[in-house]
């Protein structure tokens, strides 16, 4: 049977558990578990199956189950050698974003850069976004139309995806693959978008009305206050004109025509 190289890698996080997967392989491969932040070794419990298919091609799967000090801050990183390739996946913790927002999404890459290889985001697995061509450190870059409105185009290959503007349709898993003349990285991450909190808004507006609710009682009771200070002198005062205008009434006319200027 002729060779078959490492195709396709699925990384996927449920619960306390990551997989790894791929399909289709011959010889049997390999596959090996790492972290980054590094962990101890002996934290990595992995249960890993390689078995042949009905078409005599290798399907292999692992399981790692989260222990120690082991958590979703790391990046889980799976390797599976093939005779004739290798191919690596990483999974990241998910990113949160409101909508509305913006939003930057790294990518892995290989440890030593090489001059030429090829970078590919894909919303899931078969929409593309982005593709970045780099020939000799020079770089060329392809944006899909539908993403042209969320995409920020000051690409570098080591800089990430930068979307905004971001709608609720836009959640879900992103993928971003390395190419390169010896290996493939991949790199999910999983994005999450959250509708703009309408609570704060709420609060700030009951605040507000209770503010000036309570200025409001706080004026009328000075000026009622005022009032019957200036009423209670009128009465002590000797009324030389009895056609003169209440001391009440001459301040309520005073507001009003303040009011009304």
């Amino acid at each position: 049977m002729n060779k078959a190289p490492v195709r396709e890698i699925d990384i996927d996080f449920s619960g306390d558990v990551v997989t790894c997967a791929a399909e289709g392989i011959f010889p049997a491969p390999t596959l090996t578990w790492s972290t980054d932040p590094p962990a101890d070794a002996q934290l990595l419990q992995n249960k890993t199956k390689a078995q042949k298919n009905k078409y005599g091609f290798y399907d292999i799967q692992s399981s790692l189950r989260l222990t120690g000090n082991i958590t979703t801050n790391h990046t889980y990183v799976c390797s599976i050698t093939s005779d004739s390739n290798r191919k690596t996946a990483f999974l990241k913790a998910s990113v949160l974003a409101s909508a509305g927002s913006s939003v930057k999404i790294s990518c892995s890459l290989p440890r030593t850069v090489p001059q030429s290889f090829n970078v590919t985001w894909r919303f899931g697995r078969s929409h593309p976004i982005v593709s970045i061509s780099v020939v000799d450190h020079r770089s060329q870059a392809k944006v899909w139309d539908q993403w042209k409105p969320h995409v920020i185009t000051n690409f570098s290959a080591s800089g990430g995806l930068h979307l905004h503007s971001l709608k609720s349709e836009h959640q879900g898993a992103y993928t971003c693959e390395v190419n390169t003349p010896e290996e493939m990285y991949v790199t999910w991450t999983d994005v999450t978008v959250t509708e703009e909190s309408k609570t704060f808004t709420y609060i700030t507006v009951i605040a507000g009305l209770s503010y000036f609710l309570f200025l409001s009682y706080v004026t009328l009771g000075i000026l009622g206050y005022r009032i019957r200070q200036l009423e209670s002198a009128r009465r002590q005062e000797e009324q030389t004109d009895g056609t003169s205008v209440s001391l009440t009434e001459a301040v309520f006319m005073g507001l009003m025509c303040r009011i009304y200027h």
